[in-house]
């Protein structure tokens, strides 16, 4: 929620230049949340954890060797979208997974709440500490914590999911012709 201050502070970036970048981030986003909606199911959650956490360290980490707007910076940007689209699908589908079914609400409710919470706290620790160490440490952190939530992702267990016939997931566009779709 701080990158576009990043940008502007860092690299005075105009308002076009962070609404671009910006653009790419959330078009990688949508698109990531479209594909790994089937994939999580084809080929399990906790896969789709871990690896969004480390491509969110990966990005993270690359902003410490940008110095100055370029393709990289978009790059990186569509990097963190995929990453969140990554494990907010298979986190989404975990609490859908292991809630027992008349909690489901409740659970899907707490899901959002961990999210929203975060986007209420992390902002206001990453300003301070932006500000009096440095943008690059901020995103050395960022990256330290995408990596502890890549190892403790390692500890989820795909549940046994007996909805579907095993082996057998429809693909994208099967389930984008089906009429309520």
């Amino acid at each position: 929620l701080l990158f576009p201050k990043f940008l502007a502070v860092e690299f005075d970036a105009s308002a076009a230049q962070i609404g671009f970048i910006d653009a790419a981030n959330r078009a990688a986003a949508m698109v990531g949340l479209f594909l790994c909606g089937v994939a999580v199911d084809r080929y399990g959650r906790r896969p789709f954890l871990t690896l969004g956490a480390l491509l969110m360290a990966a990005a993270s980490l690359g902003f410490v060797f940008v110095d100055a707007i370029g393709p990289w910076v978009y790059g990186l940007r569509a990097l963190q979208g995929l990453a969140f689209a990554m494990t907010f699908t298979a986190g989404a589908a975990l609490v859908v997974d292991l809630a027992p079914p008349r909690r489901l609400a409740q659970a899907i409710g707490y899901f959002g709440l961990t999210m929203l919470s975060m986007n209420a706290i992390a902002p206001t620790a990453v300003e301070f500490l932006a500000e009096d160490i440095g943008w690059k440490v901020a995103f050395v952190c960022a990256a330290a914590g995408a990596l502890l939530c890549a190892a403790i992702s390692l500890l989820v267990r795909d549940p046994i999911r007996s909805s579907s016939a095993p082996g057998r997931v429809p693909g994208i566009l099967e389930v984008a012709r089906q009429p309520p779709m």
